[in-house]
């Protein structure tokens, strides 16, 4: 059985995932499954330009200038002048202070709000700061392009806005410079310390010190295989497929087929929403409750989804096998039971499949 410290000491940051570019002057996302924009002004020229929504973004990859680095990212392309422009960013929660992931900025991006400070995490030697409210990108005809790095952007209390304003300076090679963002936030999370397999359609375990139960249907054969209650599962530690990446956990096999199994978490007290690790998943996971959201947090590239409520693993003989990956489960509102179904493709090559589970939550 892991020890409640073992099981919690974990923290990853959580990038916004940009779903849209509503106009010229607007993208739409999420953090941690809720609503982020950020706003541009309006003009003759667009000050928001592409945005990257299917991890399509590279530049933010290198481990000695973004901390962490993202191999992959969603990113959002602002468009900066000679003329001083503002943006804002809402987020529909309070945040503790966030992080940007910047390339390519050959601006000067200025915080003008009270009690605003920024922080140069990591970066390279192009990327600036003056005092602690002026980040400076110096143009250089690279690659890489111009200022790249990380910058912590914190304030005197939680925060729901952040305003910040771009130019390039007057002696700029450029007028018109293009910078790409990511925000994200560091966030920790606990996980389920799994106790016991009650039954072969059980298994027991604590998250945050409250009850939690995994049930499966009943059988002719186990729907609940085998508990890891002893940090013995290690297929959760691959940094770039599980956020955040578990080295060692606990884990609960489940076990698909054919026929179509349906399974219940019940948490003792409510969640606002948690995580699914998923190893070796080679079947098809649906969400069937109204109001269910599943998000694709980080994974292989056999982990995939389809709308927001179906998860496919594709079958593979490896290692690593099948799709590996971690999911966001939100609900409308606040919940205490998960239900979802699984089941072997028809056309797979195994009709058993077995899949590693852990379930988390970010604090």
């Amino acid at each position: 059985m892991a020890t409640e410290q073992q099981v919690m000491a974990a923290e990853a940051l959580i990038a916004v995932d940009w779903t849209s570019r509503d106009s010229d002057r607007m993208a739409t996302g999420r953090l941690g499954g809720r609503k982020v924009t950020i706003t541009g002004p309006s003009g003759p020229s667009p000050s928001v330009g592409q945005v990257n929504t299917d991890n399509e973004h590279t530049d933010f990859g290198t481990a000695s200038v973004f901390t962490p680095p993202l191999p992959a990212s969603d990113a959002v392309e602002l468009r900066s002048r000679r003329e001083e422009q503002e943006f804002i960013v809402q987020f529909e929660t309070e945040v503790q202070d966030i992080i940007f992931d910047l390339s390519s900025l050959g601006s000067i991006m200025t915080f003008p709000e009270p009690g605003t400070t920024v922080a140069k995490v990591s970066g390279d030697e192009r990327l600036t700061l003056q005092g602690t409210t002026v980040v400076t990108g110096q143009q250089f005809n690279g690659p890489p392009s111009d200022g790249n790095g990380t910058v912590r952007v914190s304030k005197s209390g939680p925060f729901k806005t952040v305003k910040f304003r771009v130019k390039t300076a007057a002696d700029s090679v450029s007028p018109d410079d293009g910078i790409h963002l990511q925000i994200g936030r560091t966030t920790r999370f606990e996980f389920v310390d799994w106790t016991s397999r009650d039954s072969d359609r059980m298994a027991t375990g604590r998250l945050g010190g409250r009850k939690v139960t995994i049930t499966g249907p009943s059988g002719p054969s186990p729907s609940v295989g085998q508990v890891n209650t002893d940090n013995e599962h290690t297929d959760f530690g691959t940094a770039s497929v599980f956020t955040p990446p578990l080295p060692a956990s606990d884990a609960v096999e489940l076990r698909s087929r054919r026929e179509e199994q349906e399974f219940i978490v019940q948490f003792e007290t409510e969640v606002q929403d948690i995580i699914f690790d998923l190893s070796s998943l080679g079947s098809i996971m649906t969400f069937p409750e109204p109001g269910t959201t599943v998000t694709k947090v980080s994974g292989d590239e056999r982990l995939t989804l389809q709308g927001t409520t179906v998860v496919i693993g594709q079958q593979f003989n490896g290692p690593p096998s099948d799709g590996n990956g971690t999911l966001r489960v939100s609900k409308s509102a606040p919940f205490k039971t998960v239900k979802f179904r699984v089941k072997t493709a028809a056309d797979s090559v195994s009709p058993d499949d077995g899949i590693h589970l852990q379930i988390g939550r970010p604090l």
